[in-house]
């Protein structure tokens, strides 16, 4: 009997030791939680509609991850019967945009635009517009020759592919 109990905590310690050896810390964490992966700003925020108000009224703003269509913005015609749609900072100029940095709470664009001013040669403005998000608060700074202006839009669901686009 005392050879049987002796052989019985012989394999209590075994399983034990085997248990504490598998539950070591290089587990590969928690299935249903996994760790989060590092996203870039356009990943993170890729079709996310934001309402904010600039010098010229209300715009909705949609960003894209799609590099032929990085921004959208509908701007309210004033009389709230219809929006302008622009891709783009500002659509009614020939424009190209430059993504300088996308990481994961940073979103930093140049945008040069090219006005014609009439009589000459276009001429050439370029923004540097920054990017960022706390909560449901997006702001942008955008920075060029005619100064600096800051923008906080706040996240909507609003479902701007039913707005009336002006003609």
């Amino acid at each position: 009997m005392k050879n049987f109990f002796s052989k019985l905590g012989i394999l209590v310690i075994l399983c034990l030791s085997l248990t504490i050896i598998s539950c070591n810390g290089d587990d590969d964490g928690d299935i249903n939680n996994p760790e989060p992966v590092n996203q870039t700003f356009f990943e993170k925020y890729d079709g996310a509609v934001w309402r904010g108000e600039t010098y010229q009224g209300w715009v909705y703003l949609r960003l894209n991850s799609n590099p032929n269509i990085i921004l959208e913005n509908w701007l309210d015609d004033q009389n709230g019967d219809c929006y302008y749609y622009s891709i783009g900072y500002e659509s009614w100029f020939s424009q190209t945009v430059k993504i300088l940095e996308n990481s994961s709470d940073l979103l930093i664009l140049e945008v040069t635009l090219l006005e014609d001013v009439g009589g000459g040669a276009p001429e050439e403005f370029i923004y540097v517009i920054n990017f960022t998000v706390s909560g449901n608060k997006l702001k942008t700074v955008s920075e060029g020759s005619d100064g600096i202006e800051i923008i906080e839009w706040d996240k909507s669901s609003f479902d701007v592919s039913n707005l009336t686009i002006c003609e």
